[in-house]
């Protein structure tokens, strides 16, 4: 549906309420824009060299715990993302076609201005306001609409404690050529590189349904003329761009385009060409490392012929791969009995066909390409068989599409794509001016949709800026289509990061994004000629805030480390309609890090950090345990003793197996990678690992092939991160007088046979550590701070000794809610008595100078096995002194 429209009197078209002119008086405005890079060589060198030493100090700074933003000089973040303006950069105006600079005492005020200086504003003043002013307006719609989208109606929200505030928001670029990560903010902040600037006006709520929450959306506006170019533009008229991708109509950079109510293909075949041309291998389909196991074969629909094909020459082919939501409406699929049927000519072009395919053909056919990959049609929705030729493979899938199609923008594959059909997409934003002199012209008479004749200005000599409304959806997280049902779903989540270029397609927009540059249906972005000259692209990505956008240049353990956190913890966030595929829908990730790392991965651990791994926290909340079974691919172990896994002369065997309880992926819930968690290189707490493997030399002699098990070692890293904590003091490890004979020999008569059972035999692991016998109690009526108001956050969990003596310990992962019977007398009190075993050192340090164990509360089960239920942080020493501590064979399922 359309979004709703605000009346406002076309007398007052270009007033501005009493806060919106402050806002504008205070010169806020003025940094608007698009301001060009410094090309004076001397200047940047001499800048870059300064800012970089700086920014060096300023992490060296941070490491040590040091206050980090005395300078100034450095890009920070206020609380709600936005980024705040150094003072000493340099503004860019137009004025009559000329560009001026202000002096830095200027500039300082004024980014001061656009940030601080406004009053907090309630939505109540602006609805009173949307009558006469028209930023009050356009603020209004967007907060109605998102109201009405949201709750029904914006009646069901407090607007008594409301807030408008409005800042500057700076989207990231490219790093230079030359640039290191360590060198690289992803921000625009030194005074030397071109920058951009929008304008975000933030709206918060409180949540009805958690109070303590504030929610809302934001409307981003950008710099535009007084009559923007159109898409059309760039194909039409005198000064149309020919067949040459490098050549496109003359624009100012960054500014606003018309983007038409239907979607022009030509501008996506034209992203493509330009991409194609003036990109480097980063961009290339296929480069995208694909494991050993080769894509045999593959299926795709023909938007020519409109039907399905098979082909084995999967080399010569290209294909658009498509990326989008199930849904829970019903909608016809690919199965067997449908499968002959569909490879006749013209056979999708039945009515039938759900309309987000449909549509993905449409533009696959636009943009010049003759295939399409699209799930339910390119598997046999019925065949296990041809689900595991395909499923296991959508590293190769997506990594070697053209491009991938996705759509942000429904909520199921009946939705369509917007833009693609007439009515399906209703906004057309115009722009307004602002300014000195705007409000001379309340006596212009305009129709409604109409700019006057003057655009606004009362004479030639005002000053004004024109303005308009951004294309983006309307925001509540930091990604563009951070709302979507797309961003929410898990297998979405792989094929978005396996692929090299996407074209998203969001309620009223489409964007381009690739490894090196993003462009949009809205605005002038694409720049071939700027990017000939070596200056700024702006890179604004889609989602992820372009953390993945180098995503397989894997070359040192920092960035594999950095990358697999930041995989994992945007993973888990998503949802699955089976949980079964906890394991699957990641799976094409873990083998394209195989390939470009040599690093294999058990249940979704990385092997050679093993034991750091193991400590994933999630932050004190209560995970749920996966209770279905996944499949797995088993390694065999080859004649020459070495495991047949993605690195060499690839054998595995398909089983289905329990999730394990000490992986991540065996729980539903975050995974507070980051926050709670240092780095894999840490220093672990030299156990030793192993679990269980085929032996292809070994022939089965029973019906579970259990004759043919091996037990094998998991090699550690042993080359560690060391880093001082927040107080400075050098880390002082604690004699583990806990530690016994690690490399204790372990065989597979060792194992309980109640575990050797195929569904848990591929889910164990089994370790030589130290356990022991703790009580557990819980008061909820001990007294906390009094910020913690919620009554969840009032339980205590305490760890005692048999003693009595309480254990100073943090929590990683609360254990399970007591039971009845292990209430006491006193009836907000509960007790029991838990197992514990060391699995590893805390990777944090917890920022003091003696070292923690990081500890699982396990549940012991009659198989013999033991589960995580819990993880917990306690010192060394502390460990070192219990009187029960034993050491044992631990099988952890």
């Amino acid at each position: 549906m359309p979004p709703p429209e605000v009346e406002f009197d076309v007398a007052t078209r270009w007033s501005f309420c009493s806060w919106c002119d402050e806002w504008e008086a205070n010169g806020g405005i003025q940094g608007v824009g698009y301001l060009e890079p410094n090309s004076d060589a001397k200047f940047r060198s001499r800048r870059q060299d300064a800012w970089l030493q700086e920014f060096r100090d300023l992490l060296e700074r941070q490491k040590n715990g040091e206050p980090g933003h005395g300078d100034g000089n450095l890009l920070s973040e206020d609380e709600s993302g936005a980024a705040k303006l150094p003072p000493d950069l340099v503004f860019a105006t137009q004025d009559d076609g000329e560009t001026q600079t202000r002096s830095p005492s200027d500039q300082s005020k004024h980014a001061e201005a656009l940030l601080d200086d406004l009053p907090h504003r309630r939505l109540t003043d602006v609805q009173e306001d949307a009558s006469a002013c028209f930023l009050c307006a356009k603020i209004w719609s967007a907060f109605v609409q998102w109201a009405t989208q949201n709750f029904g109606s914006p009646g069901r929200l407090d607007l008594s404690t409301s807030r408008v505030e409005m800042a500057g928001l700076w989207p990231k670029r490219l790093p230079e050529e030359g640039e290191s990560v360590d060198d690289y903010t992803g921000y625009t902040d030194d005074g030397i590189h071109g920058r951009l600037c929008f304008i975000q006006i933030n709206i918060t709520v409180r949540d009805p349904t958690v109070p303590r929450r504030w929610i809302g959306p934001s409307v981003t506006l950008q710099r535009s003329c007084e009559q923007p170019s159109r898409v059309a533009d760039i194909f039409e008229g005198a000064n149309a761009a020919d067949d040459d991708p490098l050549t496109w109509p003359e624009a100012e950079p960054y500014t606003a385009r018309r983007r038409p109510l239907t979607a022009d293909p030509r501008l996506f075949r034209k992203w493509k060409a330009l991409c194609d041309a003036a990109h480097d291998d980063g961009c290339r389909p296929g480069r995208l490392p694909i494991g050993s196991r080769p894509l045999e074969s593959i299926r795709l629909v023909d938007v020519e012929s409109m039907c399905l094909v098979e082909t084995e020459h999967v080399e010569d082919v290209l294909w658009v791969a498509l990326s989008y939501v199930w849904g829970t409406a019903p909608f016809r699929v690919l199965t067997s009995a449908t499968l002959e049927e569909l490879k006749q000519e013209g056979a999708l072009g039945a009515p039938w066909i759900p309309a987000t395919i449909a549509d993905a053909i449409t533009v696959t056919r636009g943009i010049g390409e003759r295939y399409l990959w699209a799930d339910s049609l390119c598997i046999v929705q019925d065949s296990d068989v041809d689900k595991m030729r395909f499923v296991p493979r959508m590293d190769a899938i997506y990594g070697r599409a053209v491009l991938t199609i996705i759509n942000a923008a429904g909520d199921s594959a009946l939705s369509g794509l917007p833009g693609v059909r007439p009515g399906t997409r209703f906004q057309q934003e115009e722009p307004f001016a602002i300014g000195a002199g705007h409000g001379s012209s309340n006596n212009t008479t305009t129709t409604k949709g109409e700019i006057g004749a003057d655009g606004g200005v009362g004479s030639d000599g005002d000053r004004r800026m024109w303005l308009v409304q951004t294309y983006e959806p309307l925001r509540t997280n930091i990604e563009i289509i951070g709302d979507s049902r797309w961003f929410t779903r898990g297998w979405t989540f792989q094929e978005a990061i396996l692929s090299r270029r996407w074209l998203i397609f969001t309620p009223e927009q489409v964007y381009w994004e690739c490894r090196q540059a993003t462009w949009r249906e809205d605005a002038c972005w694409e720049l071939p000629l700027w990017h000939q000259k070596g200056q700024t692209i702006i890179y604004e990505p889609a989602f992820y805030e372009g953390a993945f956008q180098n995503l397989w240049d894997l070359s040192t353990v920092q960035s594999f480390d950095e990358t697999y956190q930041c995989l994992v913890h945007s993973y888990v966030k998503r949802c699955l309609t089976r949980e079964s595929d906890g394991l699957y829908a990641f799976s094409g990730v873990l083998r394209a890090m195989t390939q470009a790392t040599g690093f294999e991965f058990l249940w979704g651990l990385p092997k050679i950090f093993l034991g750091v791994a193991l400590t994933w926290p999630c932050c004190r909340v209560r995970p749920r345990r996966r209770a279905e079974r996944c499949q797995i691919d088993v390694p065999v172990l080859r004649r020459d003793g070495e495991d047949g896994g993605s690195n060499g002369g690839s054998q595995s065997k398909t089983v289905e197996a329990c999730f394990p309880s000490w992986a991540w992926v065996g729980w539903v819930g975050q995974v507070y990678f980051h926050e709670v968690f240092g780095h894999l290189d840490s220093e672990h707490a030299s156990l030793e690992f192993y679990h269980i493997a085929r032996n292809d030399m070994r022939a089965a002699s029973d019906e579970d092939g259990r004759d043919s098990l091996v037990i094998q070692h998991i090699p550690q890293n042993q080359t560690f991160r060391h880093y001082r904590n927040d107080y400075g003091k050098p880390f002082k490890g604690t004699n583990p007088l806990w530690r016994q004979n690690t490399h204790a020999t372990v065989s597979i008569s060792d194992i309980p046979t109640a575990l050797l059972v195929p569904e848990t035999r591929f889910s164990l692991l089994i370790v030589w550590t130290s356990l022991a016998e703790l009580v557990l109690e819980l008061n909820v009526n001990e007294p906390r701070g009094k910020d913690e108001r919620d009554k969840d956050e009032e339980k205590s969990y305490v760890l005692r000794t048999d003693d009595g003596l309480k254990l100073d310990v943090m929590w990683d992962q609360h254990p399970p809610p007591f039971n009845e019977h292990e209430q006491q007398e006193d009836e907000s009190y509960w007790k029991r008595r838990v197992e514990c075993i060391v699995i590893g050192r805390d990777s944090l340090e917890r920022s003091r100078e003696r070292g923690q164990l990081s500890v699982l509360i396990v549940k012991r089960h009659s198989s013999g096995g033991l589960s995580r239920e819990g993880e917990v942080a306690i010192w060394e020493d502390d460990w070192n002194r219990l009187s029960n501590r034993r050491w044992e064979l631990v099988f952890l399922i």
